[in-house]
């Protein structure tokens, strides 16, 4: 008796939760406790269904935006050198060689000219004789510019079209000996001495000066 007041209650709460039983659970043949299990399994089932809350759906995650790449600017193209309608031409070397050729022309020339004003103003001379006594001896000397052993030389100086050059020649020393003034200043002579002279000389690019 207490199976029915039970059984009335599992079937308003199966009603209430929206479950039809189906008809072969209430069989009159059945057995009235396995009827109440299987009633209290499926009311469990129902409530349990429910009262289950919808696992949550999770949200798509939104795709990253890329972004737009910006422009490089582009560098203005190198401006090229202007090109010169007419290069200057360099001097060849037959150009180069006929003037240094020319300059050492007028070095020579220098030297002959220098050479020769030392001989006339150089003293004592044969005119113009040094008289001394030596001992018991007088002696008559004199210097000779030797025009024969004139020689040049040049090179390139730091500026630019200057040059410096070396005149070079020979002094040759002659004594006369005699017993006295008169017979010294008369007497042949000899040469007793050589002396070797260097003038340095420069060129300016329009002349040589010394």
């Amino acid at each position: 008796m207490r199976i029915l007041p039970l059984l009335f209650a599992c079937c308003v709460l199966a009603a209430s939760c929206g479950y039809s039983a189906p008809s072969s659970s209430f069989s009159s043949d059945g057995d009235p406790t396995r009827q109440l299990a299987a009633m209290q399994g499926t009311a469990g089932k129902a409530m349990a269904g429910k009262d289950a809350k919808p696992a949550p759906t999770p949200a798509a995650k939104p795709a990253p935006v890329k972004s737009e790449a910006k422009p490089v600017p582009a560098k203005p193209a190198a401006k090229s050198a202007p090109v010169h309608a007419a290069a200057a031409k360099p001097a060849s070397v037959k150009d180069t060689s006929s003037h240094e050729a020319k300059i050492r022309t007028e070095l020579e020339a220098t030297a002959r000219k220098l050479v020769g004003q030392a001989s006339r103003t150089l003293l004592p001379s044969k005119k113009n004789k040094k008289l001394f006594q030596d001992g018991r001896e007088y002696v008559a000397s004199y210097t000779e510019v030797d025009m024969g052993s004139v020689s040049t030389d040049m090179k390139k100086a730091k500026a630019a079209g200057h040059y410096s050059g070396v005149i070079r020649y020979r002094e040759r020393l002659f004594e006369c000996r005699g017993h006295d003034k008169k017979t010294a200043l008369t007497a042949n002579c000899e040469q007793v001495a050589i002396r070797n002279i260097s003038e340095l000389v420069l060129y300016d690019g329009v002349r040589w000066v010394y």
